[in-house]
């Protein structure tokens, strides 16, 4: 289990923290949603500076998905009988074909 263990990026935290930002202001905590704004920034500032993404890494990370991710996140879903998880992949595998398909375009 720690083998899968990693330190976030900053854009990891940064959508992280305004997926959270989000959910704060639909549960009206407008003060915790306020904190979670301003974390969102910082990293996204931090981000913003570090530059240098490119589509071709972009592509190779779908591909990735597409080959090897969710078909592995599909069988550790099978094994622990998550049919939550196994819902919320076919979604995600499905919008990460679409985007390939933008992209690729």
């Amino acid at each position: 289990m720690e083998a899968d263990l990693r330190e976030m990026t900053a854009s990891e935290v940064e959508a992280l923290c305004t997926n959270l930002q989000k959910a704060c202001t639909k549960q009206h905590r407008i003060r915790e949603a306020e904190i979670l704004g301003k974390i969102a920034a910082f990293y996204g500032q931090q981000t913003q500076e570090k530059g240098g993404s490119d589509l071709a890494a972009l592509m190779a990370r779908i591909e990735s998905d597409l080959g090897d991710g969710y078909r592995n996140a599909n069988e550790a879903a099978s094994v622990a009988a998550d049919r939550g998880a196994l819902r919320a992949l076919v979604w995600g595998e499905k919008a990460t074909k679409l985007l390939k398909s933008l992209l690729m375009r």
